[in-house]
Formats: C-alpha cells, structure tokens, sequence
C-alpha cells in the first residue's frame, strides 16, 4: 500500500464494526493516524484486538453529547 494518508489523521465514530471497522483499517495501512470510537464494550475490545494496538480505540457515545 502507499503512504498517501502519511501525516494525516482520521477520527472515525463508529469505526468498531462494520464499514468503519474497514475504513480504520484501511487508513492505517495507508498511513494515517486513526482513532474510532465505539460505545459497546464487547465490540470495542474486538476491534482492539483486530487492530493489532495500530489504531487507537475509544469509549464514546456520539449520540450523547454529555459522553466524553
């Protein structure tokens, strides 16, 4: 893969499952410094695991602005 995403960073909510899952994993292999967040425990843990410690993983629920 190329480095087209080299010096970028991406904040991806609901990036735990499903297309933003992909999405994470595709820009970190192109070279982009990716968070996603994710509010469900069970799914953020798995994506943890499936991201190999190469993006980082955060509690957040976007629908609750009180949620940090």
């Amino acid at each position: 893969m190329t480095e087209r995403l080299k010096n970028k960073i991406a904040l991806i909510t609901g990036g735990t499952t499903g297309i933003g899952l992909a999405t994470a994993k595709r820009f970190a292999a192109e070279g982009a410094q990716v968070i996603v967040t994710g509010h469900n425990p069970d799914t953020l843990e798995a994506a943890h695991q499936q991201l190999n410690g190469s993006v980082k993983v955060v509690e957040s629920d976007a629908a609750d602005e009180r949620s940090s």
